[in-house]
């Protein structure tokens, strides 16, 4: 199982109402038995790797944000070089009309 597929199930299991339901009976069932050191011990483990869940998503998150910038710096880069290569194409053509100008005026001139 890779693990994008592993961090969607766990985002299926823990942020449902179904979930919220689940541990609120259970923390209930263990209160009602007076068992504190179970239910301690269980409501500690679950908040560490509920934190460890809530990191992998950030991470996730962080990491397909940094894809989806680069692609945009990618894609404005290639803007940038097609607006470089028309500009030089243009000045290009600017000099060859200033050249036929001038011809044009020596022309004239005499």
């Amino acid at each position: 199982m890779n693990e994008d597929k592993f961090i969607k199930i766990i985002y299926a299991m823990f942020g449902t109402w179904w979930s919220i339901l689940a541990h609120t009976i259970i923390f209930v069932f263990l209160l009602l038995a007076h068992d504190m050191l179970l239910f301690t011990t269980l409501a500690s483990m679950e908040a560490i790797y509920i934190g460890i869940f809530i990191l992998m998503a950030a991470n996730r998150e962080e990491t397909l944000k940094m894809k989806q910038n680069q692609a945009m710096r990618k894609s404005d880069r290639a803007l940038v070089y097609k607006d470089v290569n028309i500009t030089t194409e243009m000045s290009l053509e600017v000099e060859e009309i200033k050249k036929d100008l001038e011809l044009l005026l020596k022309k004239y001139k005499k």
